[in-house]
């Protein structure tokens, strides 16, 4: 029995964590796979429970939020995708730049950048986490803002 050893193409994402350089993770998926899967395995790779709700958004080179793919919530935007069941390949043809909102607590944007690749790993393996580099912050232990001291302009102790 011969195997087939051409390459597939697929669409690798490098997701950052906006406004920390250091978090990212290299997620490849294949582009016949929906944008719900995609969110999955974005959640997975970075540790994240999903109890409530996440939506992608189609962005320019600024990273300006153009046009909304639900998750299966309501939406803001006029002409929503349904992400539940779009095919990343419907919209990767048009953008490669996506933003990824979470809203479970703590909330985190990723800003997304995408490249269609050849990959000759076992096509039942996907969508699969490539690289990982960083953690995300554990922001329940940060100090709340009331907690600090603060002087004000007459060197007077304000805060609790």
């Amino acid at each position: 029995m011969r195997v087939n050893i051409n390459p597939m193409k697929v669409i690798r994402f490098e997701i950052q964590v906006d406004e920390l350089d250091n978090v990212f993770r290299e997620i490849e998926i294949k582009p016949s796979q929906t944008f719900k899967e995609l969110s999955d395995i974005i959640l997975e790779a970075f540790n994240i429970k999903a109890t409530r709700g996440a939506a992608f958004f189609t962005s320019n080179k600024k990273w300006q939020k153009l046009n909304e793919i639900t998750l299966g919530k309501d939406s803001k935007f006029e002409k929503p995708i349904n992400g539940l069941k779009t095919t990343i390949e419907k919209v990767f043809k048009d953008t490669d730049r996506f933003i990824y909102f979470s809203e479970d607590v703590p909330q985190f944007t990723f800003l997304m950048g995408a490249e269609e690749k050849d990959s000759k790993a076992d096509p039942k393996k996907f969508p699969r986490l490539v690289k990982s580099e960083g953690k995300l912050p554990d922001l329940s232990s940060k100090k709340r803002f009331t907690d600090t001291i603060f002087t004000d302009d007459f060197g007077s102790q304000t805060g609790e």
